[in-house]
């Protein structure tokens, strides 16, 4: 979950490559906001809250949707059997606690204070949520990207 937040990632890669043995096998696992998973009861603005914390990490350098572009960059990094897979989480499974920070309409706070959500967004956001939390059939899956390559 480190990648998302890097401005140059094929930097990083070339050097994790370099400090490998040859046959060292290099692990990633992170995420793409365009496979984030699902959320029922569906919050209806939760794909804008998405693709304004995608357009914030762009302009901050980093990339949510750098899960879709790790197998390109191992592979232009020299990586071989270059694998992805998809890992997925849900409250059903690991416990509504466990994922209950993701769903903390308190996080939103800061994007409205800084006016990348409108009060009126991070208040239909913040209800939609405490809402979810609260409906005893609500559950949330996410997805994360897992790609590995080996160091020839």
């Amino acid at each position: 979950m480190l990648f998302l937040h890097l401005h140059e990632p094929e930097l990083v890669i070339a050097e994790l490559k370099r400090v490998l043995r040859p046959g060292g096998k290099l692990v990633i696992t992170d995420i793409d906001d365009g496979l984030f998973g699902i959320i029922e009861p569906e919050i209806e603005d939760f794909h804008l809250l998405l693709n304004k914390l995608t357009t914030v990490q762009k302009k901050g350098g980093g990339n949510r949707l750098i899960g879709r572009q790790l197998p390109r960059l191992l592979k232009a990094a020299g990586f071989s059997a270059v694998e992805l897979e998809m890992i997925a989480a849900h409250s059903d499974v690991q416990g509504a606690e466990e994922l209950a920070e993701t769903l903390n309409p308190e996080r939103l706070r800061g994007l409205a204070d800084s006016g990348i959500l409108t009060t009126d967004e991070f208040r239909r956001l913040s209800t939609a949520i405490r809402e979810l939390r609260t409906e005893p059939d609500a559950y949330a899956m996410m997805l994360f990207l897992m790609v590995c390559g080996t160091k020839k």
